[in-house]
Formats: C-alpha cells, sequence, structure tokens
C-alpha cells in the first residue's frame, strides 16, 4: 500500500501536537497539514481534499467541556465526505470521543499515544477505507454484469421462441415438444414477449 498519496490534516491548538506529530506523520504519508484553528480549517476544506483529518475535541478557548468538537466534526463531514476523521481527546474526554464515533468520526485517539500504534492505526483506517471503495466499486460492476447477464439471457430466449414458433407454423404443440416444455409455458412465455403465432 501506496501512503505516500494520502492527504493528512491535524487541527489542534496544542504547540507541541502541532509540532511533533507531523514530524511522526511525513516520512509515512505524502503531504500533512497543520492548522491551530477550526474557523481557518473549514475554509480550507472547501478548498482542498484530504483523505484523513486528526480533530482535537476540546480547543482551549472552548466553552463547551470537550464538545465543541462534534460542530466541526459535522462540519468536516459535509465538506469532504469521504475523508475519515480520527478524533483526538484526553483521557477526561474518553466518553466524547466514543460519542464522536456515533456521530461519524472513523476513530478516536485519547492523548498521550504510542507514535508506533498512531501511524499504524491510520495505515490500517486508510486501507479499510480504500478496500470498502474498491469493494463498492467491484459490487456496482457485478451488478451490472449480471443485469446484462439476464437481459442477454432473455433476449436469446426470446429469439429460440420467435424461430421455434416460425419454423412450425404456428404450432404450438410441436414448438412446446422441440423447446422441450409445455405448451401452457411456451404461451406464457410468447405473452411476456409479446410474441404472436
Amino acid at each position: 500500500m501506496n501512503t505516500k498519496q494520502y492527504r493528512i490534516l491535524i487541527i489542534d491548538d496544542n504547540p507541541h501536537i502541532l509540532s511533533t506529530v507531523p514530524v511522526l506523520l511525513r516520512p509515512r504519508f505524502g503531504q500533512v497539514m497543520t492548522l491551530d484553528r477550526h474557523d481557518i480549517a473549514l475554509s480550507v476544506l472547501r478548498d482542498e481534499h484530504f483523505d484523513l483529518v486528526l480533530l482535537d475535541m476540546h480547543f482551549a478557548f472552548g466553552l463547551y467541556k470537550g464538545r465543541e468538537g462534534f460542530g466541526f466534526l459535522h462540519a468536516i463531514r459535509e465538506l469532504n465526505p469521504e475523508a475519515l476523521v480520527v478524533l483526538m481527546a484526553g483521557s477526561d474526554h474518553i466518553s466524547h470521543a466514543r460519542e464522536g464515533l456515533a456521530e461519524g468520526a472513523s476513530d478516536f485517539l485519547i492523548k498521550p499515544w504510542n507514535p508506533d500504534k498512531l501511524v499504524s492505526n491510520l495505515v490500517m483506517l486508510l486501507r479499510l477505507r480504500d478496500l470498502e471503495k474498491e469493494n463498492a466499486f467491484l459490487r456496482e460492476l457485478f451488478d451490472k454484469k449480471k443485469k446484462n447477464e439476464v437481459f442477454n439471457l432473455e433476449e436469446t430466449e426470446k429469439q429460440i421462441l420467435r424461430k421455434a414458433v416460425f419454423a412450425y407454423r404456428g404450432n404450438m404443440s410441436h414448438a412446446a415438444r422441440q423447446l422441450g416444455i409445455t405448451r401452457a409455458t411456451l404461451y406464457a412465455k410468447m405473452k411476456k414477449y409479446n410474441i404472436s403465432p
């Protein structure tokens, strides 16, 4: 899996996070961008595509006891529905992080985290997302092929019925016997395909 193609955005007001996490992620991922304000992040997300957003749940200016991240989570999901959003929270906000999963987040991280685990979790989330997209594409392809095959089978059956009815000059008993079906089945199929004797 080539992780260099992915773009990651980190939104946090902690200068330590904004300086250390990119150093950890840049060797593994394509582009890592950091922002310390939610409002700026939303304007950036309107103009640019990111594969994954690391979003702090609780900004220092927040008045909502760790819940301000929910509003931004919803805004990010609206602006970039395909982006994975991973919430970052302190141990005192675990319940908010879990609640975030129900609100559309892909995962959450509790600070402080293990650097190796952080990278492997992000790689795994991106891999799963890519597999889901590939699976959906293949399912759609399979469904189209299946519909085409059903159409082709019906078209083939229709042609065979026409030829049999024509060959036996409207003698339904002979045509049905030759086709290996009953007269009732032959009439039902002729009605289905709008074939006249």
